[in-house]
């Protein structure tokens, strides 16, 4: 068994409300060099992240998704395919509160200091 993971960050080009399922299109922009690179995943919600997701994610909106990799059989005039989506489990909606966060820290991220004003990784 292998690890399965996909974490897009980006933002929502689109959304669908069905009756069992609640599916968002995330666009990731990447820059190598001149040229620049787009990529489109859609994520399918159900169950319970699907009525979560209905409230939070709206067209629009940055993102960042944490999920799971499937593959869909479909077949075509051309014959059979395979159409690779995600299945969101969970995620963050960025606001401008939640980009102020980003701000660069008084002091570094990632360190605490114990009662002795020492220095200690964490």
């Amino acid at each position: 068994m292998g690890i399965n993971r996909v974490m897009v960050d980006g933002t929502v080009t689109e959304t669908y409300e069905g009756e069992k399922a609640f599916s968002f299109t995330v666009r990731n922009e990447e820059t190598f060099g001149e040229n620049t690179y787009e990529t489109f995943v859609k994520f399918l919600c159900f169950k319970k992240t699907m009525e979560q997701a209905k409230a939070d994610i709206r067209k629009g909106q940055s993102v960042f998704v944490e999920g799971r990799l499937i593959s869909k059989r479909k077949e075509g005039s051309s014959g059979v395919f395979y159409n690779l989506e995600a299945v969101a489990e969970k995620w963050i909606v960025f606001t401008k509160e939640a980009k102020k966060l980003n701000e660069p820290a008084d002091k570094p991220l990632g360190r605490t200091t114990d009662d002795n004003g020492d220095n200690i990784p964490f």
